[in-house]
């Protein structure tokens, strides 16, 4: 399932409105951005990138998620992962929308308590739902 594009427009107009950019200044504030390219996200015609998508919620103080998808009904049903706990082992189910929802849908470390051994442990997302790595705390 993806995002519809017409969908993102709206929030990504919305997201510029309540900034109070033009489209040159939009581009500007999520990493030097054509006026064109800018442009084209607005227009529904191509989606953002996941580096400006996270850049772009950061800014507006949202999440990923509500960009892409609108309201968490929304979010397509890939929610969970396999995390391995690098202390006892054991492979457990994680909710990823969670873990991302705490840091607004971004890049970044969370902390989680292994079910087994509640032992606290780092999950590190690219982006949502991908798991990059797991490491001891």
């Amino acid at each position: 399932m993806k995002p519809n594009k017409v969908e993102v427009a709206n929030r990504l107009k919305a997201i510029r409105s309540k900034l109070n950019l033009t489209i040159s200044e939009f581009g500007l504030k999520i990493g030097h951005v054509p006026k064109g390219t800018a442009n084209s996200w607005l227009r529904g015609l191509a989606l953002p990138p996941k580096e400006k998508l996270i850049r772009i919620a950061f800014l507006a103080d949202t999440t990923t998620d509500w960009i892409l998808w609108g309201d968490e009904k929304s979010i397509p049903m890939v929610q969970t992962s396999v995390i391995k706990c690098p202390y006892c082992s054991i492979e457990q189910q994680s909710n990823i929308y969670d873990l991302t929802k705490k840091s607004r849908g971004m890049l970044g470390n969370f902390q989680h308590i292994c079910d087994h051994c509640h032992k606290d442990f780092t999950v590190e997302f690219e982006f949502y739902p991908y798991i990059k790595t797991v490491s001891n705390v």
